[in-house]
């Protein structure tokens, strides 16, 4: 069992509102907090899904692993920003 909460960097609750949604917003918060990590030297980042497995993929996450969490089934997914 690898635990991906101890000294990994997560992106989290990251959402657009669905009003909001198709304008370009959560592209832009994706690529801040990419662009934000990479200045601190972080080398890897870290996520969850249940449902938006496709898009962080275009983005460049990789999905690593399934967990059942909250009582539903998400992928944990890495992106390399070295």
């Amino acid at each position: 069992v690898v635990d991906y909460s101890q000294g990994d960097v997560q992106v989290g609750d990251v959402f657009v509102l669905p009003e909001h949604r198709g304008c370009g917003a959560g592209k832009v918060l994706v690529h801040t907090a990419i662009d934000f990590a990479r200045a601190q030297g972080v080398q890897q980042l870290y996520l969850y899904t249940p449902d938006m497995q496709n898009l962080y993929e275009r983005y460049g996450w990789r999905r690593i692993d399934e967990r059942w969490v909250n009582g539903e089934t998400v992928s944990i997914m890495l992106m390399d920003i070295v």
